[in-house]
């Protein structure tokens, strides 16, 4: 388990590490800010049955794609599963139409 290389949070890491250990996973918690190469290295080592990945920060969809990515270069790595979880930004709001944005009007034809 790690945070993305960018994200500082550790509350999010210890609650899924308490969450798992009460049902009695075997967790090995890396902790926030953990780069791809660390992780590689660490999962290398201790041969997880999943690798979950939390972020808080936003970031999580550029990080955790750069980790799953160093995670699946490696022969030894590339079919354990993955698991990438948390908070992201939400999307922007989809533009309106032209015709329907409010103060505007659509245009005729016409040109009237």
């Amino acid at each position: 388990m790690a945070g993305t290389a960018s994200d500082a949070h550790t509350w999010n890491l210890v609650f899924l590490e308490l969450y798992c250990g009460e049902r009695g996973h075997d967790v090995v918690n890396l902790g926030p800010c953990v780069p791809p190469e660390l992780l590689v290295d660490e999962c290398l080592r201790v041969r997880p049955r999943l690798v979950v990945i939390s972020t808080v920060n936003g970031h999580g969809l550029v990080d955790g794609q750069r980790a799953v990515e160093a995670l699946r270069a490696r022969p030894e790595l590339a079919d354990t599963p993955i698991v990438i979880g948390g908070s992201s930004p939400p999307a922007p709001p989809p533009t309106p139409p032209p015709s329907s944005t409010p103060g505007r009007r659509p245009c005729s034809p016409t040109g009237t």
